[in-house]
């Protein structure tokens, strides 16, 4: 896609969502933040002085993925990582 062609297709529904696919064909989750927006233009001439530019829009984004992580435990189901609590003795 090119810059006039996302331009237009945002323009044409600006009230629809945007959604971005990943290489491996999974999608951005919809939180995603937009970092950068680029234009890369490539101007060609070819040998027989033929000459034609290219011009496409690179989008950056960035966007958390959440894990939920346990801290470690021992086989008595007793925490051994950092979220243990200290008990006082007596």
């Amino acid at each position: 896609m090119n810059v006039g062609q996302l331009r237009t297709t945002l323009e044409a529904a600006p009230d629809a969502g945007l959604h971005r696919m990943l290489p491996g064909g999974e999608f951005v989750p919809d939180h995603f933040h937009v970092t950068e927006v680029g234009r890369v233009q490539k101007d060609f001439i070819t040998c027989g002085r033929t000459s034609r530019s290219s011009a496409t829009c690179v989008l950056q984004i960035m966007f958390l993925v959440a894990r939920q992580v346990a801290p470690p435990v021992d086989s008595e189901g007793n925490c051994l990582g950092r979220f243990e609590t200290e008990q006082s003795k007596p």
